[in-house]
């Protein structure tokens, strides 16, 4: 029997010297960003129930439509912008 925990957005991106910018960004919004989303307490919380962790990816178009597409999904998971900026 099986059940999903859902996802823990940046969790396992590590700090490496040769990493993509936009990789290092993840990772220092995992590490500082718990006064938007507790990214930290919400993995470690899962990570109680030993689950089997399966990456997942996001593939978009180059250019600077990242920081757009981040904020619109961020939205829809929040549901309203206000659910973005409280806790």
């Amino acid at each position: 029997h099986w059940f999903s925990l859902g996802m823990a957005p940046l969790a396992g991106l590590e700090h490496r010297p040769f990493s993509s910018l936009w990789y290092k960004i993840g990772a220092a919004i995992f590490e500082m960003g718990d006064q938007f989303y507790n990214f930290e307490g919400l993995y470690e919380y899962k990570a109680k129930f030993a689950p089997q962790w399966q990456p997942r990816y996001l593939a978009i178009p180059t250019g600077l439509s990242l920081p757009f597409i981040l904020v619109v999904i961020t939205r829809l998971i929040s549901k309203s912008w206000w659910g973005i900026f409280s806790k």
